[in-house]
């Protein structure tokens, strides 16, 4: 089950330092630099020209401002995180980046976004649906999304065996430690609790994202350090366009 208040405490803990904790973890499991990934998110993102974006869970930002440093063409950026401490990085580094007028930061739970429907033409969210109800979030983020948007996804993908309740078990001990050592209490609640139980199959993606009504899914399989950590994973999927 997930906590969003253990969320909120988590990463507004992590916010000063979240871009270089983010770094560490992701060359320390799946031999990337958070640079590398971000570049690699956003080559195999399409974009179209006058897109207007939204990023679920920006955390710090890093994302949209990487959109604006390569020039990406699009009408509009919109950010969305539920940790406030977070966006108060993200517009610190936006502001010192020459973007303060250019992202739009909101504090809101993506569960519930303050967007009208078919708001935006293309969704984002980087490395954070783990954290989330990913049914709900989908379902939200299809009401939000114009006929013929798309969405692009970087998460993880676990394997069939993270279902049978033993290697889960020991997958939320292994995890708890490693952030009880590295981090704190909080974080390693966060990560061995929520995000665990959480991690979905390629197979779990495409039932989520075919009941909440997306068509035209792919997942792409990115190389990782080990083996035997769950894959980086870019999922992407199309609202087909209704009156069509």
């Amino acid at each position: 089950m997930i906590d969003t208040n253990l969320i909120r405490e988590t990463f507004s803990k992590l916010a000063p330092r979240y871009e270089e904790a983010v770094d560490f973890e992701l060359k320390l499991f799946w031999g990337w630099s958070y640079e590398d990934f971000v570049h690699k998110y956003l080559t195999m993102t399409p974009f179209r020209n006058d897109d207007t974006i939204l990023e679920v869970a920006t955390g710090t930002g890093v994302i949209p401002r990487a959109i604006h440093e390569k020039s990406i063409p699009h009408k509009k950026i919109h950010a969305l995180d539920i940790t406030y401490a977070m966006l108060q990085q993200a517009n610190k580094k936006n502001r010192q980046e020459g973007y303060k007028n250019a992202i739009k930061l909101t504090c809101a739970s993506a569960m519930q976004m303050p967007y009208p429907n078919n708001s935006f033409s293309l969704v984002m969210c980087g490395l954070a649906v783990h954290h989330m109800d990913a049914r709900k979030l989908f379902s939200e983020i299809y009401r939000v999304l114009a006929n013929d948007g798309c969405i692009s996804i970087a998460d993880v993908g676990g394997s069939p065996l993270w279902k049978f309740p033993i290697v889960r078990f020991f997958i939320q001990i292994g995890s708890f430690l490693f952030y009880l050592i590295k981090e704190d209490m909080s974080r390693a609640r966060a990560e061995a609790l929520g995000a665990p139980t959480s991690i979905q199959t390629s197979q779990d993606w495409c039932d989520i994202l075919n009941d909440a009504g997306f068509e035209n899914i792919t997942i792409t399989k990115l190389k990782s350090k080990y083996s035997w950590i769950p894959k980086p994973l870019i999922i992407q999927a199309v609202k087909i366009n209704q009156g069509g």
